[in-house]
């Protein structure tokens, strides 16, 4: 609708100055491809993991790396041709972007956690609905990342968590808060529903829920009969 043409990549791979993969594939840029590319033609992927360019085909006695930068690679072939590959065929928007690696580490921990409730929740708890993740769990992932920073909280007194009408542990807002742009913080709240956890990425629910099983456990026992999700 735009003016897009939609047209296989063997068709215009000798044409193109970028190859931006993101199918969630494997081998959808192969060594033929890679062979057939102009000089200078940037390649990257912004797919789910690193299969969808055939990296390990480079890595070959005739073809030269040459490290421009981090996470930016000439592959030269023995004629001088190059090609200018990002983050080694990695997930581009997290190992090039300008997120910082404990911004994500936050996210990741919240989406997980969450993920791990609707997983553990008895039959019936949630339904295909949205909902809001409590201040509870935001305030308990902010917990766990303070060590970064070496941060230590002082621990209200009974009569000051009396006088702000707070529990001492939390939380410390309530769940119609919002930061000061009218969004909840990244990660902190979102829609969550039992068919999000059937379509999400098993390579990338496996690689959450290993990190942060332990820090599920703490925060909320999987023979807990509290949700830890609110219905919006």
């Amino acid at each position: 609708m735009d003016g897009f043409r939609l047209v296989k990549l063997n068709e215009v791979i000798r044409q193109v100055d970028i190859v931006i993969t993101c199918t969630g594939n494997k081998n959808v840029v192969t060594r033929e491809h890679l062979d057939r590319m102009k000089n200078s033609c940037i390649v990257c992927n912004m797919g789910h993991s690193n299969t969808e360019i055939d990296v390990a085909s480079l890595r070959t006695p005739e073809l030269t790396w040459e490290r421009v930068r981090s996470q930016v690679d000439h592959v030269i072939w023995p004629d001088g041709k190059r090609i200018v590959l990002l983050a080694e065929g990695r997930l581009l928007n997290l190992s090039c972007s300008t997120v910082p690696t404990f911004v994500l580490s936050i996210t990741a921990t919240t989406q997980a956690l969450a993920l791990i409730e609707l997983y553990n929740a008895p039959e019936g708890r949630y339904k295909q609905d949205v909902y809001l993740l409590p201040k509870k769990m935001d305030e308990y992932v902010a917990s766990l990342h303070l060590p970064t920073f070496d941060a230590h909280l002082t621990e209200l007194t009974d009569e000051q968590a009396k006088y702000l009408g707070l529990n001492k542990n939390g939380p410390f807002k309530p769940n119609y808060y919002r930061t000061r742009s009218g969004q909840e913080g990244e990660g902190a709240a979102g829609a969550v529903t039992r068919h999000a956890w059937q379509d999400a990425s098993p390579l990338y629910l496996a690689a959450a829920v290993t990190q942060t099983w332990r820090m599920a456990e703490r925060c909320h026992p999987a023979n807990s009969d509290d949700s830890f999700i609110f219905k919006v």
